[in-house]
């Protein structure tokens, strides 16, 4: 299955400039495998949309869904607190909530009576005495994260997620002038079920427009679609039109749809579609390989009885617009299924936001299938006999397949290194449990070690000035999967890159920075890198030197790149001085960053060599390549966790 899978990601290039590219291919809307690693790796991994936040307005109020093939509740603790849990009981998985929504102080399960709090808490058991070594405190309802962004209440099934605002981006701040709190209210629920996968309705939503003056005659008749615009965005697109009405446009349509068409779609299955007092929500789940749920939540500026009618006239003209679109979608499955198709092309014009989503997708997949489930060890210590053996006997007796195992001995100080790779399909030890279990080894060698996640994708944020040259690198090597890491911001003291950040959809934080503010501009890049929880910093040529307490705060977190000419020429124009000197060489150096400027441990250089042939121009040149190539290969081991540290010496396993 595993290869099939790869083989079945490798039919699609996400390389592809939109003028380029052509539709993910029809095996994955048809394929089981395709769908399993769908809800592992997006559905799972995602904040997801499962409810509103309405419905738990309330101290006791609950409501339930299902994610990813989960059971989940939602509920409002006495506390005032929202929470979400799995819907499992501890004692023998039952659902525990068995009620779509309600309110309750207790939730019982119905199979043998075990009784939760709304806070989650086990609160009782039924015939439970006499039971050794049991904890009530620790065998409550399994928690889930949850948050809320307007009315919408979000959980995801990760407990390494980003916050919910940093996954959302620029989406609050699209969002924010339509004022949906204040003044929109939740009026029905309709849910529809349709024949077809689920990124067949997402296609069909994100094609620009395209369809709707050939599938849509109604709502094609107030559309200005000459006007029409898509936008893209990190994890979202923005499709909006100007709406007008005449003489010869739908009259039903034209009474509920007014001002300015708003669709927004935010990855993978939600959208918002938002008119002059009138919005729903789309809400796409699968069911199957060729069947999904559409769950629409309609809302109204009024709810009252006296404008009940008018909306659901609104409601009607939408589900008119639904069926006219599960028609094309249930037909797009059949032909899917044809030997005549395996894949399409993109309007330019048109479809960037479907190709926005291809590309979002086939990165989530591809992470999950590349995810091997392995662990790296890091080890340190005094050289001794039985290093090597304690290390590969301990992973073998918690049943681990060894894929890597490389070490080095310095012999100046006779210490030991070592980075240790394992497969974890069949490790039986789970890594949070490592520490504990290794521990006694640990002591016995006097070892420095850590232990990582191999496929773990560190965010990383990356700082710079105004030459560009490694921050572009960095994003086009991030972008085609090279640099497995997560980039979700750039921080800048200048406007000038901001073309690099908006190209590839990344928020760009200009923070000026001057001797009278720099404690103020550094204050406000830390609560960024929090919030972001961000692992790395790389300084991508940011030409501001960072104070002590700042580089304190992250050691061995912060890599810069700087030149490194022989000799060394310091101060303003150093290429212009090493072209006046006719230097030889010409060279890059990254490393780690400390308090004492550019002193801090070298993870990797690079060399050219300059002839007298070479033009100033040239050697600007050629030092900028080199930055590039170094900076881009030390994140990259610091990252794979390839980077000991001994003292201001690095021990790099490439």
């Amino acid at each position: 299955m595993q290869r099939s899978l790869s083989s079945l990601l490798n039919l699609y290039n996400p390389n592809d400039p939109l003028e380029k590219a052509w539709t993910i291919p029809s095996p994955w809307y048809f394929d089981p495998g395709i769908a399993r690693l769908e809800q592992e790796s997006v559905f799972a991994n995602t904040w997801q949309v499962v409810g509103r936040l309405d419905q738990v307005a309330n101290k006791g109020d609950f409501f339930t869904a299902d994610l990813a093939g989960e059971p989940i509740v939602v509920a409002r603790g006495d506390d005032n607190i929202l929470r979400a849990f799995y819907n499992v009981c501890r004692h023998h998985a039952a659902a525990v909530v068995t009620a779509p929504q309600g309110c309750a102080k207790n939730f019982r399960c119905p199979y043998h009576g075990w009784t939760y709090g709304n806070d989650g808490s086990l609160k009782g058991m039924v015939e439970f005495d006499g039971v050794c070594d049991f904890n009530r405190s620790k065998n409550g309802l399994v928690p889930i994260a949850v948050d809320a962004w307007e009315n919408f209440v979000y959980v995801n099934l990760n407990g390494k997620a980003a916050p919910l605002q940093s996954f959302l981006g620029k989406v609050p701040e699209l969002v924010a002038p339509l004022q949906l709190t204040r003044k929109l209210k939740f009026f029905d629920r309709r849910i529809y079920t349709l024949q077809c996968n689920w990124k067949v309705y997402v296609d069909n939503y994100l094609d620009g427009g395209y369809h709707v003056p050939h599938a849509h005659k109604g709502l094609s008749s107030v559309i200005e679609y000459s006007s029409y615009t898509i936008e893209n965005f990190e994890r979202s697109c923005l499709q909006s039109s100007p709406l007008s009405s005449s003489s010869k446009s739908k009259k039903d349509v034209a009474a509920t749809r007014q001002g300015r068409a708003f669709y927004l779609w935010i990855y993978p299955n939600f959208m918002l579609n938002a008119y002059e007092g009138v919005m729903d929500t789309n809400l796409v789940i699968p069911l199957a390989v060729d069947k999904c749920a559409v769950v629409f939540d309609y809302y109204f500026s009024d709810v009252s009885k006296k404008a009940e009618k008018k909306n659901q006239a609104s409601v009607k003209v939408s589900e008119k617009v639904q069926d006219e679109d599960e028609a094309i979608c249930d037909s797009v499955q059949r032909g899917l299924a044809s030997r005549a198709y395996v894949a399409g092309r993109l309007s330019v014009r048109r479809e960037a936001g479907e190709h926005l989503f291809h590309r979002l997708l086939h990165a989530d997949l591809t992470r999950a299938l590349g995810h091997s489930a392995a662990a790296v060890l890091l080890v340190q210590c005094r050289d001794q006999k039985g290093l090597d053996a304690a290390i590969a006997d301990f992973i073998y007796r918690h049943n681990g397949n060894i894929l890597h195992f490389e070490q080095h001995q310095s012999s100046e100080d006779s210490f030991y290194f070592a980075r240790v790779e394992w497969d974890l399909l069949d490790f039986q030890l789970p890594l949070s449990d490592f520490g504990a279990k290794f521990a006694s080894i640990a002591a016995k060698f006097d070892m420095a070690w850590r232990v990582a996640e191999a496929n773990y994708r560190p965010r990383v944020a990356l700082f710079v000035s105004r030459y560009d040259h490694c921050l572009a690198d960095i994003l086009y090597r991030q972008r085609n999967g090279e640099l497995k890491c997560e980039i979700p911001l750039i921080i800048s003291n200048h406007p000038d890159a901001r073309r690099n950040a908006d190209f590839h959809a990344i928020p760009y934080h200009v923070i000026p920075v001057m001797k009278e503010n720099k404690p103020e501009a550094e204050r406000r890049q830390r609560e960024l890198l929090e919030h972001h929880k961000i692992d790395l910093i790389v300084l991508a040529r940011y030409m501001q030197i960072l104070s002590a307490d700042f580089t304190a705060r992250y050691p061995q977190q912060i890599i810069n790149i700087h030149h490194s000419f022989l000799p060394a020429f310091l101060g303003a124009k150093p290429h212009l001085q090493a072209y006046e000197r006719g230097v030889k060489l010409i060279g890059a150096t990254a490393h780690y960053v400390t308090e004492v400027l550019d002193d801090g441990p070298i993870i990797e250089q690079g060399v050219a060599r300059i002839s007298h042939r070479d033009a100033l121009e040239d050697l600007v040149e050629k030092g900028r390549d080199l930055e590039k190539v170094v900076l881009s290969r030390a994140v990259r081991w610091h990252i794979e966790n390839r980077i000991l540290l001994h003292g201001n010496r690095t021990v790099i396993f490439e």
